[in-house]
């Protein structure tokens, strides 16, 4: 099966809504948990945020994501793009407020959690987020897209790649190391036990 890999700035709407569904379901985050609109804005920010590199794998019809690996400089300002407009952002809130109020909860616990984890350093770009469909797992796939993602980041100038993953993905951890990563250190992000990575490019 020959699998593509283009930029994420690259992607049609259509297709930024696609992979914003991928997330979704292969990625169980506090951003999927904030629910479908709110990752499809997340994509929607990356792909128009010239500081973002993104790679998005798609099968050989061209059009269906199966991979993709996102990045930028300063995660929390990515992040905080989902704030804008402000009305559909208070409309989104409210609905959680009262269908799924634990997730607020989980916001707060995590923004407060993550602070001090991420550098102030512009030289460092962070990896937000890596995910991989489910048919096309164990076939070197995540390898690959971070290898084309850490060409593009040597090439947009940064002086090294950092990363967070939980502990127990031992299957991450270890494709991490493989590509160079090593761990930092271990810390505690809300519910989740991580280990902070980072490869020198």
């Amino acid at each position: 099966m020959e699998i593509t890999i283009q930029p994420l700035h690259h992607s049609t709407p259509e297709l930024l809504a696609l992979v914003a569904r991928l997330h979704h379901a292969v990625m169980p985050t506090l951003l999927s948990d904030l629910g479908i609109p709110f990752v499809e804005r997340y994509f929607q920010a990356g792909a128009a945020d010239s500081s973002v590199i993104g790679m998005v794998a798609l099968l050989p019809d061209g059009r269906t994501p199966c991979g993709y690996v996102i990045g930028c400089p300063r995660p929390d300002r990515l992040m905080a793009q989902l704030r804008s407009p402000f009305l559909w952002f208070v409309r989104q809130i409210l609905q959680l407020l009262f269908t799924r109020p634990s997730v607020l909860l989980q916001l707060v616990v995590s923004a407060l959690s993550i602070q001090g984890q991420m550098g102030e350093d512009p030289s460092v770009i962070e990896v937000s987020y890596l995910g991989i469909s489910p048919e096309t797992r164990g076939a070197g796939l995540g390898e690959k897209l971070m290898r084309t993602f850490l060409d593009a980041c040597r090439q947009a100038g940064y002086r090294a790649v950092a990363l967070s993953v939980e502990i127990e993905n031992q299957a991450a951890v270890a494709m991490h190391k493989k590509v160079g990563f090593q761990v930092k250190k271990a810390f505690r992000e809300g519910r989740f036990n991580r280990y902070r990575m980072e490869i020198l490019l």
